[in-house]
């Protein structure tokens, strides 16, 4: 059976809120998918019996389960997945998926794809509008963001292309988490910061003190997979 879990549609919700517009990662064609390279600085990922296979909730050591599943079959690995939900992704020949479908562990198979992001640069400086807006219901804006908490001891994990640490509006305030890439989660694209920027910038951030943890699973063009995101959830 093959369907989007719960978990991925509230990832998709996560990244279209963050963007300046109304879009978000989302999976290319499905008729093209199974063929597609996606391209990057880590290589290309080649998304051919390249499955993402989800266990039931009532599985208690994922981990043995995969080695089973894998074991002698020419199946290659990618991820594991252990929180969020328990299952793996994995490069699986053919007769390999029929089997695994059949086990009364698996709750669904869903075909790997990319993931993309849309950002739309805003040249404007005045952007205030927005943390007016957090804090004021009725219309006109009085241009004040007032606050009575700023995120202290709040830790903030940011899905995306990562964080550039460096940034003064942090304040060494962000640190790595995990990359899905196998980098350190620096950001070379910047959607990933001015995401961060937005969480928790001391300038422009909704809470200027939160604690932000770069959790990369886009790389510097803004592409990955669905099991990219995934591997990010489930860190």
């Amino acid at each position: 059976m093959y369907r989007y879990p719960i978990a991925l549609v509230a990832v998709f919700l996560l990244f279209a809120a963050c963007n300046d517009q109304p879009s978000g990662p989302h999976p290319d064609d499905a008729a093209e998918r199974s063929a597609a390279l996606v391209k990057g600085e880590a290589g290309d990922i080649d998304l051919r019996d390249r499955h993402i296979v989800v266990f039931r909730d009532d599985v208690g050591n994922p981990d043995i389960l995969i080695d089973q599943m894998t074991r002698g079959n020419e199946s290659n690995v990618h991820f594991r997945y252990r929180h969020a939900i328990k299952g793996f992704c994995a490069t699986l020949p053919e007769q390999a998926i029929e089997a695994i479908a059949r086990n009364p562990n698996v709750d669904y198979i869903e075909a790997d794809a990319p993931m993309s992001i849309f950002w739309t640069k805003q040249e404007s400086i005045h952007i205030s509008w927005g943390l007016d807006r957090i804090d004021q219901r009725d219309l006109p804006l009085n241009n004040i963001y007032w606050y009575d908490a700023n995120g202290s001891d709040v830790t903030a994990y940011i899905i995306d292309t990562g964080i550039r640490y460096t940034h003064d509006d942090f304040n060494s305030r962000a640190s790595y988490g995990f990359d899905a890439f196998g980098g350190n989660g620096s950001d070379g694209n910047g959607h990933g910061t001015h995401v961060a920027g937005t969480v928790g910038g001391t300038f422009w951030g909704v809470a200027k003190n939160v604690n932000l943890v770069s959790v990369r699973v886009l790389d510097n063009n803004g592409g990955g997979t669905i099991s990219t995101v995934v591997a990010g959830v489930d860190y």
